[in-house]
């Protein structure tokens, strides 16, 4: 319909599949750039995400899980904050006490990740129930799914760290 032509530069097809049996989305992005020299220049990128809760016992039982993290971590934070209160500026003189610190703030990152997550997705699944036809935009949510993974990994990293500490202690 002459809507690429000499002074196009950039194509992006931007599209998200959901896959119900497995309860999956498929956030696509294909880019088609344009050199000056006439030649093309392409790039894809996929994430697969499952984004919808509560749609299966087994998404229930995880809910539950992350009811107990989110006790764990207030119960931790209790704990550190007490320990600072306790010993003052020297609970920051020890990097393993500074390794806790950081812990909790991944876990409270995490957190927030995920409710953010989850508040965005059921905006998104509003807008998209109210008007199918119209695209709704699943890129920014798969990157906040990601950073939401990629905090939660780092912590789980440094608990391990922890852990491990732990046992040559013993």
């Amino acid at each position: 319909n002459g809507w690429i032509d000499r002074g196009t530069r950039v194509v992006f097809i931007e599209f998200t599949i959901y896959n119900p049996n497995i309860n999956v989305f498929s956030v696509s992005k294909l880019v088609v750039e344009v050199l000056p020299t006439g030649g093309f220049v392409t790039s894809t990128h996929f994430r697969v995400l499952k984004l919808l809760k509560f749609n299966s016992f087994l998404d229930i039982f995880v809910v539950l899980f992350e009811v107990v993290f989110v006790l764990q971590v207030l119960s931790y934070t209790w704990t550190e904050i007490s320990q600072v209160i306790k010993t003052g500026w020297l609970y920051f003189h020890y990097t393993w006490n500074l390794v806790d610190i950081l812990i909790i703030l991944l876990s409270f990152f995490s957190i927030g990740f995920s409710i953010y997550r989850y508040v965005h997705i059921q905006e998104r699944m509003k807008r998209f129930n109210e008007n199918p036809r119209k695209f709704n935009n699943f890129e920014v949510i798969s990157f906040w799914q990601l950073m939401f993974l990629d905090c939660l990994g780092f912590c789980m990293f440094l608990v391990w760290v922890r852990m491990l500490k732990f046992m040559n202690f013993n």
